[in-house]
């Protein structure tokens, strides 16, 4: 249910994230990528289904309305949900404003009523609430293109398209990838490099560290990077190359900071007959709580890079 990444995935039943628009055709896309006959079935019983676009807290309602029919109707042994409604609530108005505090209420809620009806269907049930990251707030947006351009490493049209490119920030929040057209280049590699260290060297920018491929690849981070630039709590880049060096920031939230920030670390509840550790988990790897679902399950995860942790 509304699952990231679900698209064509091999699962009996599926009503996938997936949107485009936000426009009545994204009902016809859903349709064709759902389960077949799954969404007329529930949508007759339920009413309409949230577009994937809808992130609020009653698209979440609706989602988890939806989920608890499916389970109620077809008893399945694993099932995913997805509420998006918080994440959505903490970039808007922050982490810890009233907005996402009453969201985080609303989501336990609707976490309430889905183990009400999974429990009524399986009682051996075990229940595992996560989240993919943390949440900092944040104030200011860095023009971060806008240095690259003027170091000739991209270029634009009259159109302000992109023509062409030797170095690129990929922005991920908190933080930016910066992918080389080149990245086997020495040249263009120290020409990159000069520029990230006077950009870190500027206060003004909010930089923490300036990272290279070698330290990528000891976090396990993507070798499509031949850098990657941190960002301080509270700054976050900008998309516009016209914009202002510093300007208030868009979002009052955000994530994408580096993982050892501590305000980074996401949450883990897991509540079940078949676990292997109680108590308080401690701090955890992400990558294993896959494999501690499928070691529940009973069944092989190919190629999981780390051990159950529950």
């Amino acid at each position: 249910m509304h699952w990231p990444v679900s698209v064509a995935a091999a699962v009996d039943y599926n009503l996938p994230q997936i949107w485009r628009t936000g426009h009545d055709d994204d009902r016809k896309l859903m349709r064709a990528l759902a389960t077949p006959g799954l969404l007329d079935t529930l949508e007759a019983k339920l009413g309409l289904y949230a577009q994937g676009i809808d992130e609020s807290v009653e698209g979440d309602e609706n989602r988890v309305r939806f989920a608890a029919e499916l389970i109620a109707q077809k008893k399945p042994a694993f099932t995913t949900v997805y509420l998006a409604s918080v994440d959505h609530q903490e970039h808007a108005f922050g982490p810890g404003s009233p907005e996402a505090l009453a969201a985080i209420a609303r989501n336990d809620a609707m976490i309430g009523r889905l183990v009400a009806v999974a429990r009524a269907a399986e009682p051996d049930l075990t229940v595992v609430v996560v989240s993919d990251h943390g949440f900092q707030p944040v104030a200011t947006d860095i023009n971060l293109i806008a240095p690259f351009v003027a170091a000739g490493l991209i270029s634009f049209d009259a159109n302000g398209k992109i023509s062409d490119w030797l170095a690129e920030p990929w922005f991920m929040g908190g933080s930016a990838g910066v992918v080389l057209k080149r990245p086997d280049d020495p040249v263009l590699v120290a020409r990159v490099g000069d520029l990230l260290d006077r950009l870190k060297a500027d206060p003004e920018m909010g930089i923490s560290a300036v990272l290279g491929r070698d330290a990528i690849t000891k976090m396990g981070g993507s070798q499509m990077c031949s850098f990657l630039i941190a960002f301080r709590p509270g700054f976050e880049p900008a998309h516009d190359p016209r914009a202002a060096k510093r300007a208030p920031s868009t979002y009052k939230g955000m994530h994408g900071y580096l993982p050892s920030e501590p305000a980074m670390r996401s949450s883990l509840f897991v509540e079940g007959p078949g676990l292997a550790r109680h108590g308080n988990l401690g701090e955890i790897d992400i990558r294993s709580i896959a494999p501690s679902v499928a070691r529940i399950l009973g069944v092989k995860l190919a190629g999981a890079e780390k051990a159950p942790a529950f």
